[in-house]
C-alpha cells in the first residue's frame, strides 16, 4: 500500500514552482535549486503519467526488489502465518469489500455476538485482502483473516486457499487491479481444483464467459437489485397503505443500527 500511494504521489506539484521562486526572491534558496526543480517537475509530469497507468506491475516489480533486500511486507507477520498454516478454512473470500462486508453481517444476523462469533469460526471463514483496517474489524470479530494481494498466486498459496471448500469473489472486474474474475477462477481451480467458486459479473455476457471458465455461480448485483426492486415497486402501486408501512418500517428496522466492517 505504501508503494501505491508513492507511485501515485510522484508528481511534483506545479504549486512548488511558485513557492521556490518566493525562495528565490527572498533570497532563501539559490537559483539553481529553482532549476533543479523546474527540471524534475518537467520529468515527474511527464513519467508520473505512465507509473499512475501500470502502477500495479510497477509495485508488484518494487515489492520483490525490496523483499529482496530484506525489507519484509506484512504477510510475513507470524500472526497472518499462524492463522494461515493451523486454522481450518472451509469458506475463503478473496478481496473484501461492501459486498463481502453485508455477507458477514447476514450470517450474523439474529444472533447475539458470542452467538455470531462462534458461527464464524464453525463456519472457518477466512479473507484475504490487502486492506490493514479491514483486518483489525474482521480479527475483532474473531475471523482469520490474511494479508495480501488476491492477484498473487503465491499469496493465495500462502493464505491456504487449497484447504478451502467454497472460494468466493464479491468484487467486481472494475474495481480489482492486477487481476479480474476470470483469472480468480483459474487461480482457484489451479490451487484447489475441487472448491466450488463463486465469483461477480457486471454483465451476462461476462457471466456466460465465467461459467464456461469454470464458475459454479456467478453473482449479478444488478439482476438481483432489479428483481428485488421489482417487488419494492409492485407493493408501492398496489395503494395498500398498511403494506407501503410495513414495507417502509421492515426496512428502517434492518437498517437501524446496522454495524458493517465496511461502511
Amino acid at each position: 500500500m505504501s508503494l501505491l500511494t508513492t507511485i501515485n504521489l510522484s508528481q511534483m506539484s506545479e504549486f512548488s514552482l511558485v513557492i521556490a521562486a518566493i525562495g528565490v526572491t527572498a533570497g532563501h534558496i539559490d537559483r539553481q535549486i529553482l532549476s533543479i526543480m523546474i527540471f524534475v517537475f518537467v520529468i515527474t509530469s511527464i513519467v508520473s503519467t505512465y507509473m499512475i497507468q501500470y502502477s500495479d506491475s510497477l509495485q508488484k516489480a518494487l515489492s520483490r526488489g525490496l523483499q529482496r533486500i530484506g525489507l519484509k511486507d506484512i504477510t510475513t507477520a507470524p500472526d497472518d502465518t499462524s492463522l494461515g498454516s493451523e486454522a481450518e478454512k472451509h469458506i475463503a473470500l478473496l478481496g473484501f469489500f461492501r459486498v463481502a462486508s453485508s455477507l458477514i453481517h447476514e450470517l450474523q444476523a439474529d444472533e447475539s455476538p458470542e452467538e455470531a462469533m462462534r458461527r464464524l469460526k464453525r463456519d472457518h471463514i477466512f479473507v484475504v485482502d490487502f486492506n490493514p483496517e479491514v483486518h483489525i474489524k474482521l480479527r475483532a470479530l474473531g475471523m482469520q483473516s490474511i494479508y495480501g494481494d488476491i492477484s498473487h498466486m503465491e499469496t493465495l498459496h500462502h493464505a491456504g486457499v487449497h484447504e478451502a471448500k467454497v472460494a468466493i469473489s464479491t468484487i467486481p472486474d472494475n474495481i480489482l487491479v492486477g487481476t479480474d474474475n476470470l483469472q480468480l477462477i483459474k487461480q482457484i481451480q489451479t490451487l484447489c481444483p475441487h472448491a466450488k467458486i463463486i465469483v461477480t459479473a457486471e454483465s451476462p455476457k461476462r457471466a456466460l464467459e465465467m461459467y464456461a471458465e469454470g464458475a459454479d455461480y456467478v453473482l449479478l448485483p444488478r439482476i438481483l437489485a432489479a428483481q428485488h426492486l421489482r417487488h419494492v415497486i409492485e407493493v408501492l402501486l398496489s395503494d395498500d397503505a398498511d403494506t407501503i408501512a410495513q414495507l417502509k418500517q421492515a426496512h428502517c428496522d434492518a437498517l437501524q443500527g446496522r454495524e458493517e466492517v465496511v461502511s
